[in-house]
């Protein structure tokens, strides 16, 4: 079972996935593995020693038109349900559900402004 809350990828998502790329191979020694997605999305899993540490994303036109470049952390939690029905009273809307097969289920809220201050 996985642990609440703990913190299970972190997703760089980016116009300019080359230079991202070479930046992070560079500083922080990662190496990338292109991987195929279904949608022929472009997308690189990147790796420390060998194990998977995170992905690089690339934004394109017209899908992530406005969107600029930015990280996003995926969390894991115990029980989706609970975790949803949580969310549904401190996310002024939920932008995103989808369910990977055999892989996870993956939510993206957006907090409004009070429900930042109970989560303080």
């Amino acid at each position: 079972m996985t642990k609440p809350l703990r913190t299970w990828w972190h997703e760089l998502n980016t116009w300019e996935p080359d230079a991202a790329r070479a930046f992070y191979g560079r500083t922080l020694g990662w190496e990338f593995e292109k991987v195929a997605l279904p949608d022929a999305a472009e997308y690189w899993i990147a790796r420390k020693e060998g194990k998977p540490v995170g992905g690089v994303f690339a934004l394109s036109e017209p899908d992530y038109a406005g969107i600029p470049s930015h990280w996003m952390t995926y969390m894991a939690v115990a029980d989706i349900g609970q975790a949803e029905r949580a969310s549904d009273q401190r996310c002024e809307r939920l932008d995103v559900r989808t369910h990977h097969e055999d892989v996870a289920w993956l939510e993206v809220g957006m907090v409004d402004e009070q429900a930042e201050d109970h989560l303080a």
